[in-house]
């Protein structure tokens, strides 16, 4: 207590890098679209500014252009702060002030980009998401295509309509993963999958919202060795 008066006076933990790369992550949801196998993106606004959090999952570095939107909302100015492990240490950099066209993103890198405004924004309508699962997870492939059943609530109202499927298998995935909603074909778009040594990971499918139901039945095959680890619909409504 004599020594130390300041938080500046101590060596952050990787726990507490953690929580400042999350800190004042809040605020309403934006819709986002990716053009990127492997990448997960979420982004918020709380008015006065929007923060974007991108996970490459893949296995290369990218450069993430986020230029067009901040032209669009007038953003005054990009900032990034990053947290990634490299070369056997977990590396940490403070918010600081980056290029909104090239924002760089490491491998298995999850990084917070923050547009800041100088206008607030104010979005032109309010939509609803729901996350609807299906009761079985971890379901080991058999040499006959799965069943799932997904309920969905004010299925005649879905805007947007979007199945996930969680897959992993030790040795990636290199052969088609055959799926189908209520007897339609839904393309899995499984890309890449083959160059990881364990893949465990969802694969998101946009599909149309005709084909949602009130009870959807889903039908899943996979090659050998594949686990099925969750099976879930994301829906889009307007809000009330």
């Amino acid at each position: 207590r004599k020594r130390h008066r300041t938080m500046e006076d101590f060596e952050p933990t990787k726990i507490a890098h953690y929580f400042e790369l999350w800190r004042d992550f809040d605020g309403r949801r934006l819709p986002v679209t990716v053009n990127r196998d492997w990448t997960e993106v979420v982004a918020v606004h709380d008015g006065g500014r929007i923060s974007v959090a991108i996970t490459n999952l893949g296995g290369r570095q990218i450069a993430v252009d986020l230029s067009n939107i901040a032209k669009r909302v007038g953003a005054t100015r990009a900032t990034q702060t990053r947290l990634n492990y490299h070369q056997g240490a977990v590396v940490f950099e403070a918010e600081h002030d980056v290029d909104a066209k090239a924002i760089p993103v490491d491998v298995n890198e999850t990084t917070i980009v923050r547009l800041h405004l100088k206008e607030k924004l104010a979005p032109a309508n309010t939509l609803q998401q729901e996350r609807y699962y299906a009761a079985q997870t971890a379901v080991p492939a058999r040499d006959t295509p799965l069943k799932f059943k997904v309920d969905v609530d004010d299925a005649k109202s879905v805007r947007v309509a979007t199945l996930v499927v969680g897959l992993h298998r030790r040795g990636g995935i290199d052969k088609p993963v055959l799926a189908t909603l209520n007897g339609e074909e839904v393309n899995i778009d499984t890309t890449g999958a083959d160059e990881f040594t364990e893949f465990f990971a969802q694969i998101k499918t946009n599909v149309s919202p005709s084909l949602v139901k009130g009870v959807n039945e889903i039908s899943i095959a996979a090659q050998p060795g594949t686990t099925i680890t969750s099976v879930q619909i994301i829906t889009k409504v307007d809000a009330n």
